[in-house]
């Protein structure tokens, strides 16, 4: 009853902001509401736990705490980074519970998110998930009485009549329906990152139009923008809900490499290649791992670095001058919330465009190739 509650009030609490008077009071409520309601919340939660102890046994119900938690972590991630991604393309995985399997079985995959989900964290939980943390679930099973139940526990699969069905229902859910065909991952990978790189591109170069900067976007422009430290408040129009610096800089390091990769792309000088062990994984024109992630990470935190990038520019042949601007034929990406509600990749980020009109100038990225290096 509690979590339908909040189900119904904190998106509408969410949708008013707290910047006008009806927000501010559906923000009081929503606080009220929360400080009455978590302490039963998390009572029954307890409880429940019990119950699933007293079945199952303390060993096999800590357990599966644990392998959910991970597994929660894991599908997110996959999700964000390599389903989504095929699906903003228009293209379907021919099997996308066997990429997940690839996916977590990637060396030092399980381990990281191990770690993640141990990890203390400031964010509200989303409507219908638990109040408590995993630690505090674990150590309320760890203090029950010792049992001697056995562990019978496996694969969820198994407790199923027709599991393949059911999978193949669910992909089909994720992908519009049987209609499309099914590709390999190794396929649909690449493309979907060079998607996603232009669409972050597109974003940035709106940003700076809204800022005045006139209707392309150059090279040579977003490098000083980087060497004073502007980046980061640029991404702001794209947030909502006062985002945290760290989510901004987050923004703007994803934003700023999909620039840069997409004009090195466009001069022929790099390329995305598929891979588990990053979702966009970019290479250079002789196949080697390209470090544009981490170069642009290093300027965001010091633009007096800004240097590495521009020998970046120079070694991947792509001109200062080379500009990135306006399609007025095209629909202008969105903005989203800072909580990552929106599709995306567990980030705060937006992947899809809104139904911005066809005549709306601040639309999407277009290549001078006029101006592009040789």
């Amino acid at each position: 009853m509690f979590q339908y509650g909040q189900a119904i009030v904190w998106p509408v609490a969410d949708r008013l902001g707290e910047d006008s008077k009806v927000g501010r009071l559906a923000g009081r409520y929503r606080r009220t509401y929360d400080e009455v309601s978590s302490p039963v919340v998390r009572r029954h939660e307890l409880a429940l736990d019990r119950v699933c102890a007293d079945f199952a046994g303390n060993n096999a119900t800590a357990a599966a705490f644990s392998e959910v938690a991970v597994l929660s972590k894991g599908w997110a991630a996959f999700v964000g980074g390599y389903t989504a991604p095929a699906a903003a393309v228009g293209r379907r995985p021919d099997d996308v519970f066997a990429g997940f399997t690839s996916f977590m079985q990637e060396p030092g995959r399980r381990e990281q998110l191990v770690g993640s989900v141990a990890e203390p964290t400031s964010e509200e939980p989303e409507t219908r998930e638990s109040l408590l943390s995993l630690g505090e679930r674990l150590a309320a099973i760890a203090a029950l009485p010792e049992d001697s139940i056995h562990d019978k526990s496996g694969p969820a699969l198994g407790l199923m009549r027709y599991p393949d069905q059911v999978i193949r229902q669910v992909e089909e859910a994720m992908f519009g329906g049987a209609e499309f065909v099914a590709e390999t991952w190794e396929d649909i990978v690449p493309e979907a990152a060079r998607a996603a790189a232009y669409d972050d591109a597109k974003q940035l170069a709106r940003l700076a139009h809204e800022g005045g900067l006139g209707r392309t976007l150059s090279v040579a422009t977003l490098l000083e923008l980087l060497s004073f430290g502007f980046v980061d408040e640029m991404t702001r129009p794209l947030l909502t809900g006062g985002p945290s610096p760290e989510l901004e800089r987050e923004m703007a390091s994803r934003l700023v490499t999909g620039f840069l990769a997409t004009a090195a792309i466009e001069c022929g000088t790099a390329s995305y290649r598929f891979s588990w062990s990053v979702a966009r994984q970019l290479v250079d024109e002789r196949g080697a791992v390209d470090d544009l992630p981490l170069l642009v990470e290093t300027v965001l935190a010091d633009g007096s670095t800004v240097a590495t990038l521009k020998l970046w520019l120079e070694a991947h042949r792509v001109s200062q001058e080379l500009e990135l601007g306006i399609d007025p034929e095209q629909a202008m990406p969105k903005a989203v919330p800072d909580d990552g509600a929106a599709d995306g990749p567990a980030d705060g980020v937006a992947d899809g465009p809104s139904q911005a009109p066809a005549n709306d100038l601040r639309a999407v990225l277009v290549s001078d190739s006029r101006t592009a290096s040789a």
